[in-house]
């Protein structure tokens, strides 16, 4: 039996296919600033090097002190891979950069800030030139100052690294809260005990809403806490569902006069939907529901669920934008709000 090796892809293979001279390829491939050709060309040279399989070799690159082209997106925790919102905003920025010429790696943090510094540590020591963090890792203060003393550039999808894009996650909470208040609904935010703390941005969206009350007073008044949730459980949405399923079950047997519930997220809302509908509650009306991030599950949910969404067109082009630069930056995004209702 013989065996046939494929022979790699290069540069004078895509020059011969688009029709057009090695110097253009090598220009539009590795960004060169010296290259003028229409953007319409130069998407077609990175289709066809896709098509062909073409590599880029970093090692050479790296040796010959060239740039890499290359972009690190890491997440702050594992778990978030689950998030459709998260799965969402990875794969546009993937695509994003891939037109750009730009190649991506793809990594999640540990719960250990050695472990993620030596993470960061290793990217550089391959030539990543560029780093968008989702969300803030354990330890991110000093791999901020590890990525800038190596002349690299970061910008963040969080609200604490100093280079970064954020969702005004408050002002959509307050958006579901006040349609409470104004359907005069007694309503609770239902989230994991750990999780009720003072830079939550659900918590922080009760005390703008009441700045009358304090911290202490607003957690017994408009809270309701379950239990944590195991962040490396092997199916984390059902792990949350779970939850949103066991905390409704407790807060209709504890507190039976309050008709509204608005979850932590859009899975825990999920599960407290499925207990009020199995157990003879009619969502809209005997009960408002509410949750955050508008995932599929609560779009085509047959009943009413209110929810919250990050504008991701908005924060990708900002992401991609504020990634290949290192000038201060500091975006707001508003969120997208659904309030939804029985009419």
């Amino acid at each position: 039996m013989s065996i046939v090796k494929n022979k790699s892809c290069t540069l004078r293979d895509i020059a011969a296919k688009a029709g057009l001279s090695l110097a253009t390829v090598s220009e539009i491939l590795n960004n060169k600033p010296c290259n003028y050709s229409s953007e319409e060309t130069r998407q077609r040279v990175r289709l066809i090097a896709k098509n062909l399989g073409y590599r880029t070799n970093f090692g050479y690159r790296l040796m010959q002190g060239q740039k890499t082209h290359t972009v690190a997106i890491m997440l702050s925790e594992a778990h978030l891979e689950s998030e459709d919102h998260i799965s969402k905003l990875v794969i546009r920025l993937m695509n994003k950069f891939d037109q750009l010429g730009y190649s991506t790696y793809f990594r999640s943090f540990a719960y250990s800030a050695e472990e993620n510094l030596e993470k960061v540590r290793e990217l550089i020591s391959r030539g990543v030139e560029h780093f968008v963090f989702l969300g803030n890792p354990i330890g991110y203060l000093e791999i901020e100052q590890e990525i800038e003393n190596s002349g690299r550039s970061l910008v963040g999808f969080s609200e604490k690294q100093r280079r970064r894009i954020s969702s005004d996650s408050v002002a959509g909470v307050m958006a579901i809260l006040r349609f409470f208040l104004n359907e005069g609904r007694n309503f609770r935010l239902i989230c994991p005990a750990d999780k009720l703390i003072t830079d939550n941005t659900r918590v922080i969206a009760l005390q703008r809403l009441l700045p009358e009350l304090t911290f202490e007073q607003i957690i017994e008044r408009y809270t309701f806490a379950t239990d944590a949730i195991d962040l490396d459980s092997a199916d984390f949405p059902a792990a949350v569902s779970s939850n949103g399923w066991t905390g409704t079950s407790r807060i209709i047997k504890e507190l039976p006069k309050v008709n509204a519930l608005y979850f932590m997220t859009d899975y825990m809302a999920f599960g407290g939907a499925n207990f009020l509908v199995g157990h003879g509650f009619e969502i809209g009306k005997d009960m408002l529901v509410a949750g955050f991030n508008n995932i599929p599950a609560v779009r085509l949910y047959p009943a009413p669920i209110t929810s919250v969404e990050h504008d991701l067109d908005r924060i990708v082009s900002l992401l991609v934008e504020e990634a290949l630069v290192t000038t201060p930056c500091r975006h707001i995004v508003e969120p997208i709000v659904h309030i939804r209702t029985k009419e």
